[in-house]
């Protein structure tokens, strides 16, 4: 059913088919309002449909950004995580290496000398056992020790046993007093004496010394040498 209206005499009234005349004042001057109505309306679904269209847009552009960001998060965090496992795994191979050393530390017997003069630069003759298995008297001279710094000397795999070692810097002395410790040394050269306790001891710039000596194993033994 339409709506019409009379312009002559601005009636408005409901036909079901297009009227001919005004049935108040029998004007012919007849205007369909349904037309403006849905003029009206047109633009406003129109909208509606545009803003619908709009945020759908809007939306799977967000949610394309959303995924992005998580591929990427996720992609960084996977490498973060492989970049910590290479670490890790770096780490367990230095502490294999480490225990490695360790354990041939424990097994090698070596002698750390420290020099603990105000300054003193100490010259250091040692003897210890070395050759033949172990029955011949090897004296080995000279390991020069710095104020405050210390050397070290390796005797080897499993060496246990006594070590002999004398020390002099200038006018002072770090030796022993019982004649049975009496080696060999040179004063002028460095030397490599295979049982220098019972040698001569009569060449050129060879004396005899008496060595402090100290029991050894495996491992590191400290010895400081002090004023």
């Amino acid at each position: 059913m339409g709506l019409y209206k009379c312009k002559t005499c601005t009636h408005e009234f409901k036909s079901d088919v297009l009227p001919l005349e005004c049935d108040i004042c029998g004007g012919k001057n007849l205007v369909a309002l349904e037309k403006s109505s849905k003029s009206v309306k047109k633009p406003i679904i129109s909208d509606a449909k545009k803003k619908r269209s709009n945020f759908s847009q809007f939306l799977a552009v967000f949610l394309g950004m959303a995924s992005s960001l998580v591929f990427f998060v996720g992609l960084k965090l996977g490498l973060h995580i492989i970049s910590l496992n290479l670490k890790i795994q770096n780490l367990q191979r230095e502490r294999d290496g480490l225990q490695t050393q360790l354990n041939q530390l424990r097994q090698t017997t070596i002698v750390r000398f420290c020099n603990q003069t105000r300054g003193e630069t100490i010259n250091l003759a040692v003897g210890y056992w070395d050759g033949n298995n172990g029955t011949e008297l090897r004296t080995k001279g000279w390991l020069t020790i710095y104020p405050s710094r210390c050397e070290e000397v390796d005797l080897g795999r499993r060496y246990t046993g006594d070590v002999y070692m004398y020390g002099q810097s200038g006018t002072k002395f770090w030796n022993s007093n019982l004649p049975n410790l009496s080696f060999c040394v040179n004063s002028l050269r460095g030397f490599d004496f295979i049982n220098a306790n019972q040698m001569p001891c009569n060449e050129i710039g060879e004396r005899k010394v008496q060595m402090k000596v100290f029991a050894v194993t495996p491992g590191i033994t400290l010895w400081n040498l002090e004023e």
